[in-house]
């Protein structure tokens, strides 16, 4: 039963292998500044499922948001060299998915449909929330409730709307989306 000690070297050795496997958005940020597509891809993997939900919560179409989703790293690829504070790669990601919301929501808006309408077509398609509790009054008033939230969120502006999802449903802090959304501080 001998038991195997970890040098002091191989310790050093295997934290800073852990370390340099972890790298921060910053240190990303300048690889990619330089064209380096696997700092990328790691930024990508990184944040692909919070932009995409952040999307899909303003458009409610799952293919729409994998499509706009897309677009944005497409456009955060072009114009990476234009960020100016590395370490802010996230908030500026949400800028850029945020104006793409914008800008499909404008180009929908030319095809009207009523919030009725909007919501039988979606209702379908949109995520449920998992709900663990098995007793079906419970899962109905979970389900109406469900639809309650999503109606009272749509019915907001742009950016209260994106607020209300940023905080409660991607969990970013208040001074996050403030710097996301670009909102000054009240005096």
């Amino acid at each position: 039963n001998a038991v195997a000690v970890m040098g002091n070297n191989d310790f050093n050795e295997t934290f800073n292998l852990k370390h340099q496997m972890i790298e921060t958005d910053a240190e990303l940020v300048k690889r990619c500044k330089a064209k380096d597509v696997q700092a990328f891809e790691s930024l990508f993997m990184r944040y692909q499922a919070r932009i995409y939900n952040f999307i899909f919560y303003q458009v409610q179409e799952a293919e729409t948001a994998a499509d706009l989703t897309q677009e944005v790293f497409f456009l955060a690829w072009q114009h990476i060299s234009s960020l100016k504070a590395n370490e802010a790669f996230l908030a500026w990601l949400y800028q850029i998915a945020r104006n793409q919301c914008r800008n499909f929501q404008k180009k929908r808006r030319l095809k009207t449909e009523s919030l009725e309408t909007f919501f039988e077509n979606t209702e379908q398609k949109a995520r449920e929330i998992p709900d663990s509790s098995k007793n079906p009054e419970e899962l109905a008033l979970s389900a109406e409730l469900q639809t309650v939230v999503k109606q009272a969120i749509s019915e907001l502006k742009e950016k209260h709307r994106a607020v209300i999802i940023l905080h409660y449903i991607e969990g970013l802090e208040v001074a996050e989306i403030a710097k996301s959304l670009k909102f000054r501080r009240a005096q």
